[in-house]
C-alpha cells in the first residue's frame, strides 16, 4: 500500500476518543494527511519531524518518544502528546 493510501487513526487514551486522518496533498514533498473534521495536518518539517498543526502552522501534536533524527518516512505508529489551551492530551498513533 502506498502512502497516499494510508489511512492513520490518532486514539485517546483518557476516553476513547477517535480522529481519523486522510491523504492529502503535501508542500514538503512527503506524503501528508488531513483530520477529516477539522483544517488539522499530520505532515513533516525539518524542524520539528512529523507534527499535528493547524491551518496557521501552529504545531498541536507530536511524537513523544521518538526524536526528529529518527523519524522516519511515515508518521511514528507511537505515543504522541497534545496540547490544546491549557490541557494536555496522550493518544496513540494507529495506521489502519
Amino acid at each position: 500500500m502506498s502512502s497516499t493510501e494510508l489511512i492513520f487513526e490518532f486514539r485517546r487514551r483518557l476516553d476513547g476518543v477517535t480522529y481519523r486522518f486522510t491523504p492529502a496533498p503535501s508542500e514538503s514533498g512527503r506524503p501528508a494527511w488531513r483530520r477529516t473534521d477539522s483544517p488539522l495536518s499530520l505532515a513533516w518539517t525539518p524542524e520539528r519531524g512529523w507534527t499535528v498543526s493547524d491551518e496557521h502552522g501552529v504545531v498541536l501534536s507530536a511524537p513523544w518518544d521518538v526524536d526528529r533524527m529518527a523519524q522516519g518516512p511515515l508518521p511514528p505508529e507511537t505515543v504522541w502528546v497534545s496540547r490544546k489551551g491549557d490541557k494536555a492530551y496522550v493518544y496513540d498513533l494507529v495506521r489502519i
